[in-house]
């Protein structure tokens, strides 16, 4: 096999890589993230672009997009905007949830 033939060879595999390496980093969240600093037992638990979000034995269901470093919670005709660290935990600027990380 000459140089041109390799090329052409190796170059879907290259390109199948990074698409798969893309699309996990704009998957959104996936998992269960607990409550870290509170003792209200939150939670919130994504499944595809699906969220579950748990407080004080209530649960409600919604929806959610991650946008940059943010996730937007729509849920009963209301968005809340939460961030992702860099640890990976989410903090929402409020009294009642605070920060939730990926329970292990």
């Amino acid at each position: 096999m000459n140089a041109t033939n390799c090329r052409i060879a190796i170059r879907p595999i290259v390109v199948m890589a990074l698409i798969g390496t893309l699309a996990a980093c704009g998957g959104g969240l996936s998992g269960e993230y607990v409550g870290s600093d509170s003792g209200r037992g939150a939670a919130m638990t994504f499944k595809g672009k699906e969220v579950e979000i748990e407080l004080m034995g209530q649960i409600k269901a919604g929806t959610y997009q991650v946008k940059d470093d943010k996730v937007y919670l729509a849920v009963d005709g209301q968005t809340q905007v939460a961030r992702i660290r860099d640890d990976g935990c989410i903090h929402v600027d409020d009294f009642v949830f605070g920060t939730l990380c990926k329970k292990k």
